[in-house]
């Protein structure tokens, strides 16, 4: 395969493709710019994937990746620049399973005129939110009746909208009925891009002869234009330009240059990029986080007190962050372990036992404090790993603690406060004398 310097996309999910026949799941991690995107979203489509997309980094093209993604019924995710990738890649390969509503539909009663667009998706996964953009031209109170497959839900829609006291000042103001509408111009933005999307993904379906293609490339651009027009968003048919003039222009002046100081993000890593001492940079690096200001805030008082338990604030912050990154490490290297039955590796039955009945432990635990959900089907097999050994090969005293800890956690019994500290204590390899004296003292 030759790149010529750029990320060969197309190639690869073709190739991808041909190990699934029947169709399937692709699960796409990129961090570079993509060209030919078009043909790319259309021999997905053709090849009949599901393609799941993870940006990495700013080269990322979130808009592409987005729309591959939508288009061809996967999900998609953007890391950020402080995101931990692997992270980010568990939490889409979790909504890879089964979506939580399939054949999606949804109509509008009491309202005149009332219309849907974009087309709805016809399935939603798992912590992603589905989206319905629609208007209507009266001012008649309504029902949006939402349907799928297994349940339907009726959502009153009454007029006039009222805003939340919670949300920001309205913005927007109907000119008919005088009434407040949050954000409604922007919304109205975020729905011609999205048709505008959705219609430069269609373009690449043009048809083969040439004439045909012509009378296709005609209706486009009627369409284009008509889209710009109503949106005021520029497309492939139309440009917009903004032109400002101010009262003190003057023909052939030289451009007035000014330079705007701007604010680091509070938790910058700036050895990443400065080093970390022998150099001003990083003196001004340590006296960014002792303060804890950017260069948009207002300079603290001085005090001694202040710069003491500032550095101890940023030193406990920084050491807490290493701890969160250090445990994280420690449960992808853990579920990165699980073999096909569900277990953790060992040399014999107690062993492999004693490693997952502790690792079950944590990854509960980490569950309760943090609320994600990325580590649930690790738990999910090892807890099934563990209800199907066989026990009485172990001793007396294991098989009444395997069976206490496994009685307590499927009652909902939460493990000790410290015990994911501890654990990352133990080290690599304990030994079970070891996991069980833990394992006691994390589930009583």
């Amino acid at each position: 395969m030759e790149t010529a310097g750029g990320t060969e996309l197309s190639a690869g999910i073709c190739k991808a493709a041909t190990l699934l026949p029947g169709g399937g799941d692709i699960l796409l991690l990129t961090d570079g710019q993509v060209y030919e995107t078009e043909t790319i979203i259309t021999r997905a489509r053709k090849a009949g994937v599901r393609v799941h997309c993870l940006g990495i980094g700013s080269a990322s093209q979130d808009r592409f990746l987005a729309l591959l993604a939508r288009k061809t019924g996967g999900a998609s995710h953007f890391a950020t620049p402080r995101e931990r990738v692997d992270e980010a890649a568990l939490r889409l390969f979790n909504a890879i399973g089964a979506p939580a509503a399939e054949e999606v539909s949804c109509e509008i009663t009491g309202m005149k005129q009332a219309d849907f667009a974009p087309d709805l998706p016809e399935l939603v996964r798992v912590n992603e939110p589905l989206l319905i953009f629609g208007s209507c031209t009266g001012s008649d109170n309504g029902n949006l009746q939402l349907s799928w497959k297994g349940g339907n839900r009726t959502i009153p829609i009454p007029f006039p909208v009222k805003q939340d006291q919670q949300a920001s000042p309205a913005s927007d103001v109907s000119k008919e009925a005088e009434t407040p509408v949050p954000l409604g111009e922007t919304l109205k933005l975020v729905q011609g891009a999205r048709i505008t999307t959705d219609l430069e993904s269609l373009d690449t379906d043009a048809p083969e002869t040439q004439r045909a293609a012509e009378r296709h490339r005609k209706r486009q651009e009627k369409r284009w234009i008509a889209l710009a027009e109503e949106y005021g968003l520029a497309n492939p048919a139309m440009s917009l330009v903004a032109v400002v003039e101010r009262t003190d222009d003057r023909p052939g002046a030289v451009p007035v240059t000014r330079v705007v100081p701007v604010g680091m993000p509070q938790d910058t890593a700036f050895e990443s990029y400065f080093g970390r001492s022998g150099n001003i940079v990083s003196r001004t690096r340590n006296a960014l986080i002792m303060n804890n200001v950017c260069a948009c805030a207002p300079p603290p008082d001085f005090s001694l007190a202040h710069r003491m338990f500032g550095r101890q604030e940023s030193r406990k912050r920084i050491s807490t962050d290493a701890v969160e990154n250090r445990l994280l490490d420690r449960l992808f290297e853990l579920t990165g372990y699980l073999e096909a039955d569900g277990g953790l590796p060992g040399p014999d039955l107690e062993t492999r036992i004693a490693n997952t009945l502790a690792g079950l432990i944590v990854l509960r635990r980490y569950a309760h404090d943090t609320g994600e959900q990325h580590f649930d089907v690790h738990a999910q097999r090892m807890s099934a790993f563990l209800d199907a050994q066989d026990i009485n090969a172990l001793s007396p005293n294991l098989q009444k603690q395997v069976q206490r800890a496994l009685t307590l956690l499927d009652a909902g019994k939460i493990p000790a406060e410290n015990c994911m500290e501890t654990y990352l204590q133990l080290g690599d390899n304990p030994g079970n004398t070891a996991l069980w004296k833990w394992i006691e003292v994390a589930v009583k």
